[in-house]
C-alpha cells in the first residue's frame, strides 16, 4: 500500500548530540566532577561481568540502583511486577516470547535481588559535550509545527508512524531490529516508540528502542535504550541509568546492553516484541516476556496521567560533515520499497485504551522528513501475524548503496549478461563484438536496453535498470519494434544474423537502448520498458563499438555533461547504417540531483587508497614532479607585468597570489634567477611531490570523478622521429609549469573503478579499468601510468605513442623505471564539485590563480630547424619539413600553461 498522502504537524522529539567540548575547565576540575559522575552512577556491586563487547556489568542491589537518587524517589517502594497486563489483540506468541540475548549474558548471570547495570567509564562521559550534560538530549527550538524534524537541515531525520491525537495509556509492537551503519562518531541511528503528552517546554515523554549511537557507548553496537523527560529535555531526563529515574527490576535485561544478534539483508530475520503501559501509577516495560522495569508516575507531570500521542519508527542525526548529507543508516539501510527481509519493519502495533485493553489504533498517519534519504510505506492491516504495519528506512546519503533515485525512477547497474549475438570480425582489432541481455535483472526491475562490447577485451561493462517509485508510470511497455537493422546481408562472420530493434515508445516517453535477437521476429512486448519523456534528455555516440560494411555500432552517453549536468549514461548502444540518421534513443536524466548519492570525505579517502595511480617516468627523464609549496619555497617568482624586474617570492601556499580574475597576462610565475637556482628547480623533487585531488560528480551524479592532478616545474624539449632517426627539437616544447592529471571514475552504485581518463598534452584517452595495467605482486587495484619523456603526457601502457603518422612524428616515449611515485601516499583534496559549500573542502590559494604559471617567451626557431635539415637527405629531408609546418603554433612559444581551475574539464567532463 502506498503512503497515506497527509501533511501534518509532528509532535516529534527534536534532539542533537555533541561532540566532546571541554577547553574552559582545567584538567583537575574537569577530573574531580567526572569522579564524582562516575561515583554516583557506579553503585557497589555484588558482582561484576566483563562482557566480550567491552562492557562491565554490574549487578547492583534493586535498592541501591540509581533510579532512587532522584528526590522524588527517596521513600519510593519498588513494585517488582506490575499490577496487570493489558488484554485483548495480544500481539504476544510463543514464537516472538524466547528469551532475549545480550552479549553480557554469555560470560555471566547476576544473582537474585540484583539488577545488571552497565558500567559508566570516564572515556564515555568525557565524550559528552560537557560532565553535566553526558547521557541527556538537548532540544533545538520550540516544540510542534516548525520544529526540526520538518526541517531536515537542521539536523534530526525522522521516518515515523503518528497515531492521531487521544488518550493512552500505552503501546505494543514487533519491532525489526537491524544494526545500521552510522557515519561519523557524533551521529546516531535509533528505532523506538514515543509516547508523549503536554505542549513546549512542559512536554513529557517516555521512549524506548534500539539505537546505535557511538558518542554514547564508544562503538557501533546496536544496543536497547530507555528514556525520559518531563521538561521537553531541559533539565530532566537521561539514557538509561545515566541519571535516576527509571527503576530496574529486571536481573536479565539491561537498559544499554548490546544485542548478539541483528538482522541480515535478505537473510535471517530478528525482531522484539515491546509492550509500554500504565499500571498502579506507573509507565512498564516489558520485552519480550521479561518485566525490564519501570518508569515511576511520580517524575512526570502531564504523563502521570496519560499520553496524548504515540509515535513508532525511526530516527538518525545528520550532521553534514565535509557539507553534505550523512550516509548513516536508518534501519536496515535499505528504503522501505525493498519490504520484508530488506527494509526494516514495525509490525502489529496497538495501543492501550482506558479500560486496559490492546486496541489496533485508527486514523494512524506517516511521515517522512526527508523522503530522498530515508522513506516509510504503511502497510495497513494484514492478517494476525502482520496486524497493522510499516516498513521505514534508507541509506541516507546514500554512495555505493545499489541503487539511485532520478525522481521516482529507481536505477541499479547490472554486469552479468547472456550471450545473445556475436560476430567475429570488424570493430577494433578485427575482432568483432558481442551483444548481451542483462541477467538477472533484479526483483522488480525492468530492461531498458541491451549492453554490447568489442571482442579485443574480456567482459567488462554494465547497463541499468530500473523501476518506478512513485505510481506514477515512469516507465511503460513499448507499442510496437521497429527493426533499425539486421546483418543477413552483411559478408561477415557471425553466429547467424543478428536483428536490432528499436522500442516504440508510447507518447509521452522515449525509447533508451535497443534490443537484439538472432531470430526475425519481434521480441515480446514486455521485454523492455520505455522511460517517460521528463526523466530523459538528448544523447550522442560516444565510444566505437565494432563497424563493418558500412554499419557502426557506439556507446551512448548524454550530450550534456558536467558537474552540475543531469544527464545519465544507461550503458547502451546505438546502430547506425552508412548514411543514415541513428535510431532516436536517449538518456536518462536525473531530477532529484541533490548529491546525496556522492562519496563523502571519508569514504573518498578509502576510494583513492585503493585505486590510487602509480606513475612511472621515464629513464632518461630529467623534469620531474614536486608539490606546489616545494615549488614556491625553493625560489619561483611572482613577476607583474611593467615590474619585471623586481619579482616577488611566493608564500607558501600561494597566500600572494592574485586571486580570480582572468588571464590577462598581468602576472606569470617564473624560475628562480640565479643560474644554479633555476636549473635545481627546473628538475623538481620526486621526493616532495604531492598530487591534489579534484573530486566531482559526472553523468547525473551517478559516478565520481577524482581527478589527480600533478605539477612539474618544467617540461622538457620535444624529440622527432623520421622513420628510422630520432632528432632533437632544440627548444621545441619546453616551458615552465607543467599540470597534467589522471581521472578515476567511480561509480557511485558500487564503487567500483569504470574507466580512467589520461591527460596527453592538449587532450587525453579513456582507458576501461580492464584494460589498465595494475601493480605488480597480484591483488592490487591501484593501476599504472606512464609519463612520457619531457612532455609528461599520461600512457596506460609503456614504449611509443608516435603524433603523427608513417613513421614521422613528435615522439612519446615512456618506460619503466625507479623513478615512479604512489599517488596515493602524499595527496591533499583540494575542491569538491557539490555540496552548498564545495563539500567542506578548502581550496588553496594557489588554486584561485587564475594567470599563467610560467612566461611567455617568443623565440626563432629557424635555425633549429635549418641545423637539422643539413643532416637530412631526399625523402626524409621532405618528411621532416613536412613535420614541422605540422607542428602546432603553441609548441614554437615556450608558454607557461594556466593552473587546473581554468582547464575544461573542471567543470565539464575530460575531452
Amino acid at each position: 500500500m502506498g503512503m497515506i498522502g497527509y501533511t501534518v504537524a509532528l509532535v516529534v522529539i527534536t534532539v542533537i548530540f555533541s561532540p566532546c567540548v571541554y577547553g574552559k575547565q582545567s584538567s583537575d576540575q574537569q577530573d574531580i566532577k567526572v569522579q564524582r559522575l562516575l561515583k554516583r552512577l557506579n553503585k557497589p556491586a555484588h558482582k561484576s561481568i566483563k562482557s566480550e563487547d567491552g562492557d562491565i556489568i554490574d549487578c547492583v542491589p534493586i535498592t541501591n540502583q540509581p533510579a532512587f537518587d532522584h528526590p522524588l524517589l527517596k521513600n519510593h517502594t519498588i513494585q517488582m511486577r506490575p499490577s496487570f497486563v493489558p488484554e485483548g489483540g495480544s500481539t504476544y506468541t510463543k514464537k516472538e516470547a524466547k528469551a532475549i540475548t545480550q552479549v553480557w549474558h554469555k560470560s555471566g548471570v547476576c544473582p537474585d535481588n540484583t539488577v545488571p547495570i552497565r558500567r559508566t567509564k570516564k572515556e564515555d562521559i568525557l565524550r559528552a559535550k560537557s560532565i553535566e550534560s553526558f547521557g541527556k538530549k538537548t532540544h533545538r527550538s520550540s516544540f510542534g509545527k516548525g520544529t526540526d524534524q520538518s526541517n531536515p537541515g537542521q539536523g534530526h531525520e525522522y521516518a515515523i508512524m503518528n497515531s492521531r491525537a487521544g488518550n493512552y495509556y500505552g503501546t505494543k509492537f514487533v519491532m525489526n531490529t537491524w544494526r545500521p551503519e552510522v557515519e561519523v562518531p557524533n551521529e546516531f541511528s535509533l528505532a523506538q516508540t514515543w509516547l508523549a503528552s503536554g505542549s513546549g517546554y512542559d512536554t513529557n515523554t517516555i521512549e524506548a528502542g534500539v539505537q546505535v549511537c557511538p558518542i554514547l557507548y564508544g562503538d557501533n553496537n546496536l544496543r536497547l535504550f530507555v528514556y525520559w523527560t518531563s521538561d521537553y529535555y531541559q533539565s530532566t531526563g537521561c539514557y538509561n541509568t545515566g541519571c535516576s529515574g527509571f527503576v530496574q527490576t529486571s536481573k536479565v535485561i539491561t537498559p544499554g546492553g548490546s544485542f548478539t544478534q541483528a538482522s541480515q539483508y535478505d537473510g535471517a530475520q530478528y525482531a522484539l516484541t515491546m509492550l509500554i503501559w500504565k499500571s498502579s501509577g506507573n509507565w512498564w516495560l516489558m520485552i519480550g516476556g521479561e518485566y525490564v522495569g519501570y518508569w515511576p508516575g511520580s517524575i512526570f507531570t502531564s504523563l502521570g496521567d496519560r499520553a496524548t500521542t504515540v509515535q513508532w519508527g525511526g530516527e538518525i542525526v545528520n550532521q553534514r560533515t565535509n557539507g553534505r548529507h550523512t550516509n548513516t543508516d536508518m534501519g536496515s539501510g535499505h528504503f522501505a520499497d525493498e519490504w520484508y527481509k530488506k527494509a526494516s519493519y514495525f509490525r502489529k502495533l496497538e495501543t492501550v485504551d482506558g479500560a486496559n485493553t490492546l486496541r489496533e489504533p485508527q486514523g494512524l498517519y506517516p511521515y517522512a522528513s526527508n523522503s530522498n534519504c530515508y522513506n516509510i510505506k504503511a502497510g495497513g492491516t494484514r492478517g494476525s501475524y502482520w496486524g497493522n504495519f510499516f516498513f521505514y528506512g534508507g541509506p541516507g546519503g546514500g554512495f555505493a548503496k545499489g541503487t539511485i533515485d532520478l525522481g521516482g525512477l529507481e536505477i541499479s547497474q547490472v554486469s552479468t549478461f547472456n550471450k545473445v549475438w556475436s560476430t567475429y570480425e570488424g570493430g577494433p582489432d578485427n575482432l568483432g563484438a558481442t551483444f548481451f541481455e542483462p541477467s538477472p535483472v533484479p526483483s522488480g526491475f525492468s530492461i531498458l536496453g541491451y549492453y554490447a562490447q568489442p571482442n579485443n577485451r574480456q567482459l567488462f561493462g554494465w547497463v541499468l535498470v530500473a523501476r518506478d517509485l512513485s505510481s506514477n508510470n515512469t516507465l511503460k511497455s513499448p507499442v510496437d519494434y521497429t527493426l533499425v537493422g539486421n546483418t543477413e546481408s552483411l559478408t561477415i562472420k557471425q553466429d547467424g544474423p543478428g536483428y536490432f530493434w528499436q522500442p516504440v515508445a508510447p507518447d509521452g516517453y522515449q525509447a533508451v537502448g535497443l534490443i537484439v535477437t538472432n531470430s526475425s521476429q519481434k521480441p515480446p512486448l514486455d521485454k523492455v520498458r520505455c522511460v517517460r519523456s521528463d526523466l530523459t534528455e538528448q544523447c550522442e555516440a560516444d565510444t566505437s563499438i565494432w563497424e563493418s560494411n558500412g554499419v557502426k555500432v557506439s556507446s551512448l552517453r548524454p550530450t550534456i555533461r558536467g558537474t552540475q549536468a543531469t544527464g545519465v549514461c544507461v550503458g547502451t548502444f546505438t546502430w547506425q547504417p552508412q548514411n543514415t540518421s541513428p535510431p532516436s534513443l536517449s538518456c536518462l536524466k536525473n531530477t532529484k540531483l541533490n548529491f546525496s548519492t556522492m562519496p563523502n570525505g571519508s569514504q573518498t579517502g578509502v576510494l583513492f587508497d585503493t585505486y590510487s595511480p602509480l606513475i612511472y617516468h621515464h629513464p632518461d627523464e630529467e623534469y620531474l614532479p614536486s608539490s606546489v609549496n616545494w615549488y614556491f619555497s625553493n625560489g619561483a617568482l611572482l613577476v607583474k607585468q611593467g615590474e619585471e624586474s623586481n619579482p616577488s617570492p611566493i608564500e607558501p601556499n600561494g597566500t600572494n597570489l592574485p586571486q580570480g580574475g582572468a588571464n590577462d597576462g598581468s602576472y606569470w610565475l617564473d624560475l628562480p634567477t640565479d643560474k644554479k637556482g633555476k636549473e635545481r628547480v627546473k628538475k623538481g623533487d620526486l621526493q616532495s611531490t604531492q598530487t591534489y585531488l579534484h573530486i566531482k560528480p559526472m553523468l547525473g551524479a551517478t559516478f565520481t570523478d577524482i581527478a589527480i592532478w600533478v605539477f612539474y616545474p618544467f617540461n622538457g624539449p620535444a624529440r622527432a622521429k623520421v622513420k628510422v632517426i630520432t632528432l632533437p627539437l632544440g627548444r621545441i616544447g619546453e616551458h615552465i609549469g607543467d599540470w597534467e592529471h589522471v581521472t578515476l571514475r567511480i561509480s557511485n552504485f558500487n564503487g567500483e573503478l569504470w574507466r580512467v581518463f589520461l591527460s596527453q598534452h592538449s587532450g587525453g584517452e579513456w582507458t576501461e579499468a580492464c584494460d589498465l595495467e595494475f601493480q605488480e605482486g597480484g591483488g592490487s587495484n591501484k593501476h599504472v601510468a606512464y609519463a612520457s619523456l619531457h612532455g609528461h603526457a599520461m600512457y596506460p601502457k609503456p614504449g611509443l605513442v608516435l603524433q603523427g603518422n608513417n613513421g614521422v612524428g613528435i615522439r612519446n616515449d615512456t618506460a619503466k623505471s625507479k623513478k615512479v611515485f604512489d599517488t596515493g601516499l602524499g595527496y591533499e583534496v583540494i575542491a569538491a564539485e557539490y555540496g552548498g559549500d564545495g563539500g567542506g573542502v578548502v581550496e588553496p590559494p594557489w588554486l584561485n590563480y587564475f594567470r599563467k604559471w610560467g612566461p611567455k617567451i617568443d623565440y626563432s626557431v629557424e635555425d633549429d630547424v635549418k641545423r637539422i635539415e643539413r643532416f637530412l637527405f631526399g625523402a626524409l629531408k621532405r618528411a621532416f619539413v613536412n613535420l614541422v609546418k605540422k607542428i602546432p603554433d603553441e609548441v614554437y612559444g615556450e608558454d607557461g600553461p594556466t593552473g587546473p581551475k581554468l582547464k575544461g574539464n573542471w567543470t565539464g567532463d575530460e575531452n
